[in-house]
């Protein structure tokens, strides 16, 4: 009797054992353990559907879980462009499908707005716009789009480098209509600066050179001479002595005579009237000069 009551217990006492290591939820842990697991669990991230509103109405589009530096992993914020889905092209990623079949509708979308932002193709220099064939010449009309002068040919700038990378500056044609207000008066001190760097035309010049010579040079009463100032500016001129009148020292004296002048009012030539015999024929020896 005593041997089956060890037998009976034994078996209680293994059945209890086995089930408590088979069934994990039923095996104790400790409350450290638990907060260590917990730690390494995910956060659930709600997501859904992606909302997106333009003019052609709502659009509902599967999303992207994404993450930034700032609030983390995200869902709801990047939806996937499929066939026949609109919406803020910012907000998008295309699925393979918009590339191997793409609708018509939103791809030029895309295209439409990804290409507003690049740059117009320059053409070689010598030839017209992008699809243009022609060259431009120095026979066509001014308004011809082959012409140098015309306005979207010529131009009125040139793109210049600056001391920044990705940074262009633009330096000012100068024209020949330019010329006339050139350092004007009533220029602020920026204007005239501006106008210093510009870059000028043959035209422009030649323009500055005639205008500036015809400047340069006085108006001053006929029959002068021009001369130089007090402080070596070019000045209006210094009379002529031409003999038409009677000389005058006072009115006269610090005029240039003319040819005319020195001939008329020149000392008369005088002439030897005779030598003593023997003397030779000098000056020196003569007796009696008379004028001619």
């Amino acid at each position: 009797m005593k041997r089956n009551t060890t037998f009976i217990f034994a078996g209680i006492m293994s059945a209890i054992i086995g089930n408590a290591f088979a069934t994990g939820e039923n095996t104790v842990t400790s409350k450290s353990y638990v907060d260590a697991q917990d730690a390494l669990k995910q956060d659930v991230i709600t997501t859904g559907m992606l909302e997106l509103t333009d003019k052609s109405g709502t659009s509902y589009l599967p999303t992207l879980v994404s993450y930034d530096s700032t609030d983390g992993l995200l869902g709801n914020q990047i939806g996937i462009l499929k066939d026949g889905n609109g919406g803020s092209i910012d907000s998008l990623v295309p699925s393979i499908r918009e590339f191997v079949i793409p609708s018509a509708k939103v791809v030029k979308a895309v295209v439409d707005d990804t290409f507003s932002f690049a740059q117009t193709k320059i053409p070689k220099s010598g030839y017209g716009a992008t699809g243009q064939a022609s060259v431009y010449n120095d026979t066509a009309a001014a308004n011809a789009a082959n012409s140098w002068l015309y306005d979207r040919v010529k131009g009125s700038g040139l793109v210049t480098k600056t001391d920044a990378d990705g940074i262009i500056g633009e330096r000012k044609i100068f024209e020949v209509t330019d010329v006339d207000g050139y350092h004007a008066q009533n220029l602020t001190q920026i204007q005239k600066d501006i106008q210093d760097i510009s870059i000028p035309t043959v035209g422009a010049m030649m323009t500055a050179i005639s205008n500036g010579v015809n400047a340069a040079t006085p108006t001053g009463t006929a029959n002068t001479i021009a001369n130089y100032g007090a402080n070596g500016e070019l000045d209006s001129g210094i009379a002529t002595y031409t003999g038409a009148a009677a000389y005058n020292a006072t009115n006269d004296s610090a005029k240039i005579p003319t040819m005319a002048g020195v001939a008329t009012y020149a000392q008369a030539k005088m002439t030897c009237a005779g030598w003593p015999d023997g003397v030779e024929h000098t000056d020196a020896n003569c007796w009696l000069w008379y004028k001619n």
